[in-house]
């Protein structure tokens, strides 16, 4: 590591404690609030009852809304469809179908089921904001309407923190040999 790379680092580690939050890069996850990681908020995409062709131009349309900065999102899938999502740069996670649920517990609701995992969802990765989408997935809709729902309300102090966190992604960046 060169001198120049530690000295950076340390520099972008003294600012970053001084602002109380974790360095702008860090992915979603333990011990991490995601809504601090870069200042953009998390949005569940929920998309169940689709196959993988839907799957992966949803993915694709929503890494090309994150890597446009807009928010993070987390497709919510019910088939086995993870890494079609995962090779578009999309983070995935799984319920059950409402078929595999009624063979599991027939009798309970599926909905209470889905009710409460969007809920233990909302919760890990601290957002309230959920998208569902049809079988289709984005195909189904215009890009203008996707992008439009893909948009939580704004929360407050944003224009300062998002300043912030794009300068220090810029310092990395040079020090990293990227363009900034």
């Amino acid at each position: 590591m060169s001198l120049l790379r530690r000295a950076a680092g340390r520099i972008v580690g003294w600012a970053v404690e001084a602002s109380a939050t974790p360095p702008p890069g860090l992915r979603p996850g333990r011990d991490i609030d995601p809504q601090v990681l870069d200042g953009r908020p998390v949005v569940l995409v929920l998309l169940l009852g689709a196959d993988d062709a839907a799957v992966q131009r949803t993915a694709q349309d929503l890494a090309r809304t994150t890597a446009e900065g807009g928010p993070r999102a987390l497709l919510v899938l019910d088939g086995p469809h993870f890494a079609t999502a995962r090779r578009a740069g999309v983070a995935a996670d799984h319920v059950l179908s409402r078929d595999e649920w009624a063979q599991r517990h027939p009798g309970l609701p599926w909905g209470d089921y889905l009710d409460g995992e969007l809920a233990r969802l909302r919760r890990d990765f601290a957002t309230a904001h959920v998208v569902a989408l049809p079988p289709a997935g984005s195909a189904a809709l215009d890009p203008a309407v996707l992008a439009e729902a893909m948009h939580p309300p704004a929360r407050r102090g944003g224009r300062a923190r998002a300043a912030w966190d794009r300068a220090v992604a810029r310092v990395e960046r040079r020090i990293d040999g990227g363009s900034a």
